[in-house]
């Protein structure tokens, strides 16, 4: 264990080499190194008869509440887990009386979301017109157009645009559920 002297003998080093105003890098190491409580008893212990002196102290104080302070921050701040490429987004309806209609309302909240998430509406029109196509084809292929349906399309942010890669189905009368890729 580091003793109090030696703790003000560093000290006396960092003032000397930058007087009353030190950087806080060297106070941040000694105090990881050393302890926040040890420290701060050598800071009692530290001569401070000057005003030069008194500054110093002052400062290595604050240097030490304000690397505590961002270390509490840092623990408190917690990062929001990232969206896995595929599910960068998604839109869910709610059901709608037939298989046409919920493409009629998908088609109305896909393009609510290009506005909301001000992407490139031609590029996302492109996409949005292929994977219709693929929905409105899987729809009449399990006779569904005329059922009940709930859609959730998920989909990617591509060069600025949203593209639609996954529509879950469900046709009601519960009859079955599949999803489109």
């Amino acid at each position: 264990m580091i003793m109090t002297e030696e703790i003000i003998g560093r000290l006396k080093e960092i003032y000397a080499e930058h007087g009353a105003t030190p950087p806080s890098e060297p106070i941040v190491s000694l105090m990881n190194e050393v302890g926040k409580d040890n420290l701060l008893l050598a800071l009692l212990e530290f001569p401070s008869e000057t005003e030069e002196e008194r500054m110093f102290v002052t400062r290595v104080k604050d240097i030490i509440k304000g690397a505590l302070v961002t270390k509490e921050e840092e623990k408190r701040v917690e990062k929001p887990p990232e969206k896995p490429p595929e599910a960068a987004g998604v839109i869910r309806l709610k059901i709608a009386a037939s298989g046409r209609g919920a493409v009629f309302k998908l088609k109305r909240a896909f393009w609510a979301a290009v506005s909301k998430e001000k992407r490139d509406a031609e590029r996302s029109g492109q996409y949005w017109k292929e994977f219709a196509g693929k929905i409105v084809q899987k729809l009449n292929e399990e006779g569904a157009s005329d059922k009940p349906v709930r859609i959730v399309l998920h989909y990617n942010i591509v060069e600025n645009a949203i593209r639609p890669v996954r529509a879950d189905i469900e046709v009601y009368e519960k009859v079955k559920e599949f999803t489109v890729e």
